[in-house]
C-alpha cells in the first residue's frame, strides 16, 4: 500500500517506514505536553502486558517536545511502547469534527493498515486519563474477540448530553441498529477490518466526515460494543447550540444521505456487546427554566411559520399549534410526533426544500422545544434510562414513516 505521508514532518515518515510491521497503532491527538504522552504512554505499556502476547505497540502523539528516541548509550524499556511525534489536530472543538478529527482518523488507520497491525486506537480526548483497565476493555474485544469497533461509554446525568439523548441516540439507532448510547465516534478502537474499509480507495472519500465511524462499520456487517469508562475532563467553552447542531446533526444527516441504500433494509434495533460497570452519575440541575424555553417556542412558532410549513406536514405543524397554547407545567411532545419531526427535518436537508444552514436553524428552537419537555416530564434520574428507551423505540415504530417519505417525497409534501 502506498501511504500517504504529507502533513507529517519528514523525520516522522521515515521513522514510520523504518518500524517494519506493529500489532497495535495508538493516536493520542489530545496529548499536548510531555507529562501527559508520557502518563499515557505507561499506561498503555501496563495495559499491553496484560495480554498473553504483547502487542508491538506504536502510539502518535501531538508534543513535539517529547523525545522519541531513547537517550543514547541506553535500550528501551522491555516491552515499552515507540513514540512517534505527528501533528495531529485535536477534536476538543465540535466545529474541528467534520475536517480535522476526520483527517487523523484517516491518518491512523491507514497506518493502521500500513504496518498491518491488528488494531488501530484512537483516544483523541482520553489520552491522559485513561487506565490500563479501560484500555484493557477497549483493546481485548478487537484483538482476541473479533470485534470490529470498540467505543467508550460515558455515564452522564439526565440532563446531560440532550442532543444526543433526544436526537442523535434514537436517530441513529433506528437508523443503523446499533443500540450505541452515544452514536457519535470520537475515542475507538477498530481492528483491522475496519482500518481496511477506511483506507480502500475510492469507498471512503477524503471530504467524508468520519465521527459516524459506528454507522460506517454497521453498514459492512461489522461488530459493535462499547465499555464503560471515566469520563474526561474536558477544557475550554462550549460551542453555541447553532453551531454544534449545524455540525453534528448536519453531518449525521450526510451520512444518512450516503448510506440510504443501507439503512432502508434494517428492520430493528440491536444490542451490542457491553462491558465495565457504570461509573457514578454526576449530580445536576436542569439546564435552564423550561418555562422560558416554552414561551421562546410559543415566539418562534409565529416567527418562523413559513419556515416550518415548508418543512413539517399540515397534521404536524397543527400538533405543535396546540403545544403551543399549554401552560408550562403541562407542556409535553409526545414521542411519536418527535420522531416524526426528527424525520421531517432529515428530509428537508435532503431535499433542499430551503438551504441546509436555514434547515438547520430553524430545528433548533423545536429542538429546545423537546427540552423543555424532557424536563418537565422528569421523573428522576432512576426513570431516565426508560424514557431513553421508550423514546428510541418511537423512532424504530415511526421508521415506515421516514421510508414513505424518502422515497416517495411529492406524495407527502407540506
Amino acid at each position: 500500500m502506498n501511504l500517504d505521508w504529507r502533513g507529517l514532518p519528514p523525520d516522522t515518515a521515515r521513522r514510520l517506514e523504518q518500524l517494519g510491521q506493529a500489532d497495535l497503532v495508538v493516536g493520542l491527538p489530545g496529548c499536548a505536553e510531555s507529562g501527559a504522552v508520557r502518563l499515557a504512554a505507561e499506561a498503555w505499556r501496563t495495559a499491553r502486558h496484560r495480554f498473553g502476547t504483547v502487542p508491538r505497540t506504536v502510539i502518535f502523539h501531538a508534543d513535539p517536545g517529547t523525545s522519541d528516541e531513547p537517550p543514547e548509550g541506553s535500550a528501551p524499556a522491555d516491552g515499552a511502547p515507540t513514540l512517534v511525534y505527528a501533528p495531529m489536530t485535536g477534536a476538543g472543538r465540535l466545529d474541528d469534527l467534520a475536517s480535522r478529527y476526520s483527517a487523523t482518523v484517516r491518518h491512523v488507520m491507514s497506518v493502521t493498515q500500513f504496518l498491518d497491525a491488528r488494531a488501530g486506537c484512537l483516544l483523541g480526548s482520553l489520552s491522559s486519563t485513561i487506565t490500563p483497565d479501560e484500555i484493557d476493555r477497549l483493546l481485548r474485544p478487537v484483538l482476541e474477540q473479533g470485534v470490529d469497533l470498540m467505543v467508550p461509554r460515558f455515564e452522564v446525568s439526565r440532563f446531560e448530553a440532550l442532543i444526543t439523548r433526544g436526537v442523535i441516540g434514537p436517530l441513529a439507532r433506528a437508523l443503523f441498529g446499533p443500540r450505541l448510547h452515544d452514536p457519535m465516534v470520537v475515542n475507538f478502537a477498530g481492528s483491522a477490518k475496519l482500518a481496511a474499509r477506511l483506507a480502500e480507495p475510492g469507498r471512503v472519500g477524503s471530504s467524508r466526515t468520519l465521527i459516524w465511524l459506528a454507522s460506517e462499520a454497521a453498514c459492512q456487517g461489522m461488530t459493535i460494543g462499547e465499555t464503560f469508562v471515566r469520563r474526561p475532563d474536558l477544557s475550554g467553552e462550549p460551542d453555541d447550540l447553532v453551531t454544534v447542531v449545524g455540525t453534528v446533526l448536519g453531518s449525521l444527516f450526510l451520512d444518512m444521505e450516503r448510506h440510504a441504500a443501507c439503512w432502508q433494509r434494517i428492520h430493528a434495533s440491536r444490542p451490542v456487546q457491553t462491558s465495565g460497570t457504570p461509573g457514578e452519575i454526576p449530580g445536576t440541575v436542569p439546564p435552564v427554566d423550561a418555562g422560558l424555553l416554552v414561551d421562546s417556542f410559543r415566539t418562534a412558532f409565529t416567527n418562523l411559520a413559513d419556515v416550518w410549513s415548508a418543512l413539517l406536514p399540515p397534521a404536524t405543524l397543527l400538533d405543535l399549534k396546540k403545544l403551543t397554547r399549554l401552560p408550562a407545567a403541562q407542556f409535553g411532545i409526545p414521542d411519536e410526533l418527535w420522531a416524526r419531526i426528527v424525520y421531517d427535518i432529515a428530509l428537508g436537508s435532503r431535499l433542499r426544500v430551503i438551504s441546509r444552514d436555514h434547515v438547520l436553524r430553524s430545528f433548533v428552537p423545536l429542538y429546545l422545544a423537546w427540552v423543555a419537555s424532557w424536563i418537565t416530564q422528569d421523573r428522576g434520574e432512576a426513570a431516565a434510562e426508560d424514557r431513553q428507551n421508550a423514546l428510541c423505540l418511537a423512532f424504530e415504530r415511526q421508521k415506515p414513516y421516514l421510508l414513505s417519505r424518502w422515497r416517495w417525497p411529492d406524495r407527502f409534501s407540506p
